[in-house]
C-alpha cells in the first residue's frame, strides 16, 4: 500500500504513533507494542503514551531482539512506561520528563473527573443489596482491573450480557495493572466496587482501601466473576407481589 500510494514520513523526527497492546510483565514491568508513524524512536527517548509516560529503557523488535532504534512504520516493543497504557492511546517524545509526567497527569486527572458519575460515601456490597430490598432502583457500580487489555474486554463482554431492565452493571472505569490508589480514591467517591482479576492491590492503595471501607473482591476466573456479579443483581432485584 505505502509503494503504490507512495506514502512516505519523515525519520528525522520526535517519534509519534500508536499503541498496539500493553501489558504488565513480572520482570520487566510495563510493556507496550507500538507502531511507529512518524520520526525515530531510540532508547533513552521520554514518551507520554496516553495516561502513561516513561524513559524507554529497551527497544525489542518482532524477533524479541533489542535495537537500539526504528524508524516509520516499525512495530517495536518497549519498556520503561510507568504503567500499562491502552491499546489504541497515541503516543509522542517529548523533550524531558517533567514534561511528560505532567502531561500524563493532566490526562489521569481528567479520566478520574469524567468517570465521577456521582459523589457519595462507600458502599459494600451488602449495603447495595440491602438498598435493593428497601425497593430503590439499582445500578451496580463497579471499577475493572486485570492483568491484559484482553482480560478487560473479555470482562466487559461478559458483563454486558447481564441485561435486565430494573437492575444494571456501570462500569465507572477500567484498565491493566494492579489496584492503585486513584482506583480507590475513585471508589471512595463514586461508591464503587473494584474488581481485581489476576491482579492485587498495591500495598499504599490496599491501605487506603481498609482506612476507607472500600471493597476490593479479587478473583482468578472470569466466570467466577460473572456468576458472582449474576447473583449480586438477582438479589437487587425488588420482590414480585
Amino acid at each position: 500500500t505505502s509503494e503504490l500510494h507512495e506514502l512516505k514520513a519523515n525519520p528525522r523526527r520526535n517519534a509519534n504513533g500508536l499503541c498496539l497492546e500493553a501489558f504488565r510483565d513480572e520482570g520487566r514491568g510495563s510493556l507496550a507494542w507500538l507502531i511507529v508513524q512518524g520520526g525515530s524512536l531510540k532508547k533513552g527517548d521520554v514518551i507520554v503514551c496516553g495516561a502513561a509516560f516513561g524513559r524507554v529503557r529497551a527497544l525489542y523488535n518482532d524477533r524479541d531482539e533489542v535495537v537500539e532504534e526504528v524508524g516509520p512504520s516499525t512495530p517495536v516493543r518497549i519498556a520503561g512506561l510507568d504503567r500499562v497504557p491502552d491499546a489504541g492511546d497515541h503516543f509522542h517524545v517529548v523533550d524531558d520528563l517533567e514534561e511528560a509526567r505532567r502531561l500524563a497527569e493532566l490526562r489521569r486527572d481528567r479520566g478520574r473527573t469524567e468517570s465521577l458519575i456521582r459523589s457519595s460515601r462507600p458502599r459494600t456490597m451488602e449495603e447495595i443489596l440491602e438498598a435493593a430490598r428497601a425497593g430503590e432502583a439499582q445500578g451496580l457500580p463497579l471499577i475493572l482491573k486485570a492483568d491484559t487489555p484482553g482480560s478487560i474486554e473479555a470482562l466487559r463482554g461478559e458483563l454486558a450480557k447481564l441485561d435486565h431492565p430494573e437492575v444494571r452493571v456501570q462500569i465507572l472505569h477500567h484498565g491493566v495493572g494492579g489496584v492503585n490508589e486513584s482506583d480507590v480514591m475513585l471508589a471512595a467517591a463514586s461508591g464503587a466496587i473494584i474488581v481485581a482479576f489476576h491482579v492485587v492491590p498495591e500495598e499504599r492503595a490496599r491501605q487506603l482501601a481498609e482506612a476507607e471501607e472500600i471493597d476490593i473482591r479479587r478473583y482468578d476466573v472470569i466466570y467466577e466473576v460473572t456468576d458472582r456479579i449474576r447473583l449480586s443483581l438477582e438479589g437487587m432485584l425488588p420482590p414480585d407481589e
